[in-house]
C-alpha cells in the first residue's frame, strides 16, 4: 500500500487459486467426479488444502457457499456452475476485504473495498477493476472523488481555473450542443449507449440465433471455466444477468454472441454505458453516487492526494512547466488523460497555450490525442477555434442566426489565457466580403450594431476631448496574418495640438537643449497611417524576438498577435503529425469546415491528407451542409481551388443538404406561379451546384466552381425550392455560369417547381434583379433549344413563358401603369428594357409556333397520303395533289391549334379576337394596330384575296353562268405560294366559327 494514495495498489489479486480455475487443475474436479455428481449442501475438502462449504448441483458449486484457500483467503457468496457470480464477500489474509458483486469470477458493479488501515474505497467495478464513479477515503478524512479507471482518477468533480471552453468565445458558443454541455453523468446520451448494440443485434437476429448448445459444448464447465475467449450465447447471458441483478433485472437490448458488446466503443462512451447499465443498483449502496455523477463533491470533505496531483498536472501543462509535468507522470499516480469536471485535460491545456514540448511529453506517455471535453471539443478542434477567429470565416447559412446574433460580442477571444490578453477588441472590425448572395450571411445586423457602438464610443470620446480643447481620433485597426483576420486593436492618434501647446510653453526652456532620448514620433512631422502601422507590425513580427501581447504599444500588440498566430499553426501541425483525428470532434463543427470557411487552401489540403472526411455534414439545425457546399459558396479565388481539392476526395458531388423545406430568398416576394408541387420533380435539399449557381457576385470564380462540379458529373436536373441550378444561375445574373451549364448538358426545358415555372420564366421574373443582360440570357436559352411553348402555371391557369413574363411585368405597378412621361430616367430605362424583353419573347413564341404548325401540317399530310395510298382510292396524280393540300374533310377534323396574340404572344388571361382573315388573333386593339403596321398588312391582304377568289369560283360554278375570261383565267391560275407565316395564319382559323371584329 502506497502512502500517497490508495489508487496505486487498488487491491490484491483474487486468490492464489480461484475456485473452478487453478484449484480445478490441482485435481479438485477429479476428486468430485470420483465421488459422483454431488447434490445439495455439503463440505468438500480439496487435496491442496482448500475447502468448500455450500450448495452443489450436478457436481458444480452452484448457489450459496464459502470457498476457503489454504492461505486463509476466502470467498463467501453466490456461485454459478463453479463461477463466482452474484453477491459475495471476498477477504485476503493481508486484511483487505471486498463486499459487492461478481460476474463470472470478476468484480462487477458497485462494491466496497476495505483496506487494512480501515479506509474504504467505494465505487463501480468492471472486469475486476475500478471503472466509473467512486470515492477513496483516507484515515485523515481526505477523499479522492471522481470517475476512476483502475487505480487512478480519470475525471475530477471540480473545474480547473482558466480551462478552455467555448462559453468563453460567445461567437462560437452558439455551435455547442446543449445536451452535450450538461455537467451531470446520470443521464448519458442514448446515442452513446445503443448504436453498437443495435447494429450487432440486427446482424445476429437476421442470421437466426442458434441454440446455446450449438455455441458452447454441453457440460463444458466440467473441465474449464476459462471462457473469456469464447462467445456468450444470449440464453446464457440472460440467465447470468437474472442471477446478477435479481429483481432489478431488465431485458438486454443486445442479442449477439459477444462477451463484451461495448468493448469496441471508445473509453468515455464505454464508461458512460457501463454506468447506465448499473444505474438501478446505485440506489442500494451506502454512499452518494448521484452526487458524483452530478460532479458535485461539496459533501465529501477535503481533496485527497490523487485529486490534488491531477489538478496540478493540468495546471503545470497549461503553464508549460515541462519538468513538473514529467515528475507527476513518472510517479504513476495520475492518469495522463485525467480531466476536470468540464473535461479539460492536460493535453488541451498545453495545446491552448501552444506548449509544444509538453504536448510531445504527454503524447509520449500515451495520452489520447482525440479525447473530447464535455462540450465535445478535442485538442485539435480547440486549436482550430483559436487559430480561426470567427470574424475570419466566411459564414454561411449553416449558422443559426438567432443564436449567433444573440451571442455575438465585441470580444473574439473570451478568457483564453493568451488570447484574452491580446484581443481586447476581437471582432470590433467589420469584415467586408465580395459576395451579396443570400447563402453567404455575414451577420450584417450584428456587425452594424457593433459599428454603432464603436461610433457612439468615438462620438463620446470626441465630446470629452472637445471639452478639454484637445482634438483626437480613436480608431480600430484590423490585424491580418495573411488573409486570416485575427481581430482588431485600438489606435489613438497623436494629439498634435496638445503636444504643440506643451511644446510652446516649454520652448524657451528647451531652446538650447536637445536630447536624442527625448525624441519620438511626436517630435517629428511624420504622418502615421494605418498602412505604415501594418507594415511595421509585419516587419516586427518577422524579427524573431518575442513580443508581449499586454503592451500598450499598438504596433507591438499587432506584432504579438501575428507571432502567436504563427506559433499556433506549428502546434496545429504538431497534433496532426502525432496522429490527431480531424473527424474526432464535431463541436463547434468539424475542423475541415473551419479551414474551408477561412479559405485556407493549405489547411484544407493538410487535413485531407490526414484523413479528414468529406461526407460528414453539419447538424440538421444548421442546414446539414457538406464541406463541398461551403466551398462552392466561397468568394474569391480560394473557392475553385478548395472545391477542386474536395472533389478529388469525395464520391458524391450531388450530396444534398437538409434545407429542402426552405424557400429561396428571391422567391419570397414572388407569387406569380402556383406553389403546388409536382411529385415527379426531383425536389430536395441544395447540392453544391445550387450553391455555386446561387451566388450573385464574383461571377468568374463562381463559374469556375460550376465547371469543376460539372467535370465531376454533378447533376443539373436536381431541384431545390423549385429551382434547378440553371434557373438559379439565371436568377443571379451569372451569364458565365449559365454558359457553363448549357455547355455541360443542362436541359433548359426541365419543369421547375413553385414560383419558378421554367428557365425562361426565371429570365422573365422581374423580381429577380439580375446583374446580367436578360436579352443575352434569352438568346443563350433559345440557342440551347428552350421551348417557349412549354406549359407553366401562371396563377391558377396554364400558360406559356410569355404569359408569365407579362404577369410579372404587371406586378410592378409603378412601371406597368404609370405614364412614361411620369417616370424618372432610371425607371424609363427599366421600362424600355422590360418591353424589349417582352417583345423578344413574343417574336420567339410566334416563330416557334409557326415552325410547330408547319411540322404538324406536314406530318398530317404525309399520314393522309399514306392512308390514301394503302386504300387505293386515289390515282397517282391525285395522290401527288393531295400532298400539297389536305382534303376539306381532313382539315375539318384537325384539332384546334394553339391560339395566341399575334403581336405580344399572350394566350391566357386575355380575350382573343380573330382578324378579318380568320388566321390570327389579337388580345387588344393596340396589338392589332401594331401587328398590322409591322407585319400583318400584306399577309392579311394575300390571305383575304385568295379566299375571295376561291369563294367566287364556287358561286359561279353553282349558277352555271359563263364566267368572264379574266375570271376564268384567274380561277385556273394556281395561287401564289404562301410563306410560312401565311400558312400559320390560314391554319389557325376555322371558317365555321363566328368571330367578332374590332
Amino acid at each position: 500500500m502506497l502512502s500517497t494514495g490508495k489508487g496505486a495498489a487498488e487491491a490484491p489479486g483474487l486468490g492464489g487459486a480461484e475456485p473452478g480455475t487453478g484449484s480445478r487443475r490441482d485435481g479438485h474436479r477429479g476428486a468430485l467426479s470420483g465421488e459422483g455428481r454431488r447434490q445439495g449442501l455439503g463440505v468438500h475438502e480439496m487435496p491442496d488444502g482448500s475447502r468448500y462449504e455450500g450448495e452443489c448441483v450436478n457436481g458444480f458449486k452452484h448457489g450459496k457457499g464459502r470457498y476457503t484457500w489454504s492461505n486463509g483467503e476466502f470467498y463467501e457468496g453466490s456461485f454459478y456452475k463453479d463461477y463466482k457470480h452474484g453477491d459475495a464477500l471476498y477477504c485476503w489474509p493481508t486484511g483487505h476485504k471486498f463486499t459487492g458483486k461478481f460476474y463470472l469470477n470478476r468484480r462487477e458493479g458497485y462494491g466496497e473495498h476495505l483496506f487494512p488501515d480501515g479506509a474504504p474505497f467505494q465505487g463501480l467495478y468492471h472486469a475486476d477493476k475500478r471503472f466509473g464513479p467512486g470515492v477513496a477515503s483516507y484515515p485523515d478524512g481526505r477523499k479522492d472523488v471522481g470517475l476512476w479507471l483502475g487505480g487512478r482518477l480519470l475525471r475530477l468533480c471540480t473545474a480547473v481555473e482558466e480551462g478552455f471552453s467555448l462559453k468563453n468565445f460567445p461567437e462560437y458558443a452558439a455551435y455547442m450542443d446543449p445536451a452535450a454541455t450538461t455537467a451531470s453523468l446520470s443521464q448519458p446520451p442514448t446515442s452513446v449507449l445503443q448504436p453498437e448494440a443495435r447494429a450487432d443485434s440486427v446482424v445476429d437476429t437476421d442470421g437466426d440465433l442458434l441454440p446455446d448448445d450449438f455455441i458452447l459444448p454441453p457440460g463444458m464447465e466440467s473441465y474449464s471455466t476459462d471462457g473469456d475467449h469464447l462467445p456468450l450465447p444470449p440464453g446464457r447471458r440472460k440467465e447470468l444477468d437474472q442471477l446478477f441483478y435479481g429483481e432489478l433485472w431488465e431485458p438486454d437490448a443486445y442479442q449477439g454472441y459477444k462477451r463484451e458488446p461495448l468493448a469496441s466503443l471508445p473509453l468515455q462512451p464505454r464508461m458512460l454505458a457501463h454506468m447506465h447499465k448499473h444505474r438501478l443498483l446505485a440506489g442500494n449502496v451506502g454512499w452518494d453516487v448521484e452526487a458524483v455523477l452530478a460532479l458535485n463533491r461539496e459533501s465529501f470533505g477535503p481533496k485527497g492526494p490523487l485529486e490534488v496531483s491531477s489538478e496540478l498536472l493540468i495546471q503545470h501543462a497549461s503553464r508549460g512547466e515541462l519538468q513538473a509535468v514529467s515528475k507527476i507522470l513518472q510517479a504513476g499516480l495520475v492518469h495522463p488523460d485525467v480531466a476536470d469536471s468540464q473535461g479539460h485535460t492536460a493535453l488541451i491545456a498545453a495545446t491552448v497555450n501552444c506548449h509544444d514540448d509538453v504536448i510531445h511529453l504527454l503524447l509520449d506517455r500515451g495520452v489520447d490525442v482525440d479525447k473530447l471535453n464535455c462540450e465535445g471539443t478535442s485538442a485539435l478542434a480547440a486549436c482550430h477555434v483559436l487559430y480561426y477567429p470567427l470574424q475570419s470565416l466566411h459564414t454561411t447559412l449553416a449558422e443559426t442566426p438567432s443564436k449567433t446574433q444573440g451571442s455575438r460580442s465585441p470580444s473574439a477571444c473570451g478568457n483564453s489565457p493568451q488570447i484574452s490578453r491580446r484581443e481586447e477588441d476581437g471582432s470590433g472590425g467589420r469584415r467586408e466580403t465580395g459576395s451579396k448572395e443570400e447563402n453567404i450571411e455575414v451577420r450584417e445586423e450584428v456587425e452594424e450594431d457593433a459599428e454603432k457602438r464603436v461610433r457612439n464610443h468615438h462620438e463620446e470620446g470626441k465630446k470629452e476631448r472637445g471639452s478639454e480643447g484637445v482634438p483626437g481620433v480613436q480608431r480600430f485597426i484590423q490585424v491580418l496574418d495573411g488573409h486570416i483576420a485575427l481581430g482588431s486593436v485600438q489606435w489613438k492618434e497623436c494629439r498634435a495640438q496638445a503636444a504643440g501647446r506643451v511644446q510652446g510653453k516649454d520652448e524657451e526652456l528647451t531652446q538650447n537643449t536637445s536630447y536624442d532620448s527625448a525624441c519620438s514620433v511626436r517630435s517629428y512631422d511624420i504622418q502615421v497611417t494605418e498602412e505604415v502601422m501594418q507594415r511595421a507590425a509585419e516587419a516586427l513580427s518577422r524579427t524573431g524576438f518575442p513580443q508581449r501581447s499586454d503592451t500598450q504599444e499598438t504596433v507591438r500588440k499587432m506584432a504579438a498577435m501575428k507571432i502567436e498566430h504563427r506559433v499556433r499553426l506549428n502546434t496545429l501541425k504538431l497534433l496532426l503529425e502525432r496522429g490527431a483525428d480531424p473527424n474526432a470532434s464535431r463541436v463547434p463543427m468539424p475542423v475541415l469546415f473551419l479551414a474551408i470557411m477561412a479559405a485556407d487552401n493549405e489547411a484544407v489540403r493538410r487535413l485531407l491528407l490526414c484523413g479528414a472526411r468529406t461526407d460528414i455534414p453539419l447538424p440538421p439545425e444548421r442546414k446539414g451542409l457538406y464541406p463541398l457546399h461551403v466551398a462552392a459558396a466561397l468568394p474569391g479565388p480560394a473557392g475553385p481551388r478548395i472545391t477542386e481539392l474536395l472533389l478529388h476526395a469525395i464520391t458524391d458531388p450531388d450530396a444534398r443538404a437538409c434545407d429542402q423545406n426552405e424557400i429561396c430568398g428571391r422567391d419570397t416576394v414572388c407569387d406569380s406561379v402556383s406553389a403546388n408541387e409536382n411529385p415527379n420533380l426531383k425536389e430536395g435539399g441544395r447540392t453544391a451546384l445550387h450553391m455555386a449557381c446561387q451566388r450573385d457576385s464574383d461571377y468568374q470564380n463562381a463559374s469556375k466552381v460550376v465547371a469543376l462540379l460539372l467535370s465531376h458529373r454533378a447533376s443539373t436536373d436536381l431541384l431545390w425550392s423549385g429551382h434547378s441550378p440553371l434557373s438559379l444561375a439565371i436568377a443571379s445574373g451569372n451569364e458565365l455560369a449559365v454558359e457553363e451549364l448549357l455547355n455541360g448538358g443542362a436541359d433548359p426545358n426541365i419543369p421547375l417547381g413553385r414560383r419558378v415555372g421554367s428557365a425562361l420564366c426565371a429570365i422573365a421574373n422581374f423580381n429577380y434583379h439580375l446583374g446580367g443582360n436578360r436579352t443575352k440570357l434569352l438568346g443563350m436559352l433559345a440557342k440551347a433549344g428552350a421551348d417557349i411553348l412549354m406549359p407553366v402555371m401562371v396563377g391558377d391557369v396554364v400558360g406559356t413563358a410569355v404569359d408569365y413574363a407579362h404577369y410579372s411585368f404587371n406586378q410592378d405597378l409603378r412601371i406597368a401603369i404609370t405614364p412614361f412621361q411620369a417616370l424618372n430616367m432610371r425607371e424609363r430605362e427599366t421600362f424600355k428594357a422590360r418591353h424589349q424583353l417582352l417583345s423578344m419573347m413574343g417574336d420567339m413564341l410566334r416563330q416557334l409556333a409557326g415552325q410547330r404548325e408547319k411540322e404538324n401540317l406536314e406530318r398530317e399530310q404525309c399520314l393522309t397520303l399514306k392512308s390514301n395510298t394503302e386504300a387505293g382510292a386515289f390515282s397517282s396524280s391525285r395522290s401527288l395533289h393531295s400532298c400539297e393540300r389536305l382534303s376539306p374533310k381532313a382539315e375539318k377534323q384537325r384539332k384546334p391549334v394553339f391560339k395566341f396574340c399575334y403581336q405580344c404572344g399572350r394566350s391566357r388571361s386575355v380575350k382573343l379576337t380573330a382578324c378579318r382573315c380568320h388566321k390570327v388573333f389579337y388580345c387588344s386593339r393596340a396589338c392589332k394596330l401594331k401587328a398590322w403596321d409591322e407585319r400583318h398588312n400584306g399577309e392579311c391582304i394575300r390571305v383575304t384575296a385568295s379566299a375571295d377568289g376561291i369563294q367566287k369560283r364556287v358561286m359561279l360554278k353553282s349558277k352555271t353562268v359563263q364566267r368572264p375570261l379574266s375570271v376564268k383565267f384567274q380561277s385556273h391560275t394556281a395561287p401564289k405560294p404562301m410563306g410560312m407565316e401565311e400558312k400559320v395564319l390560314e391554319s389557325q382559323v376555322n371558317p365555321n366559327e363566328n368571330y367578332s371584329y374590332n
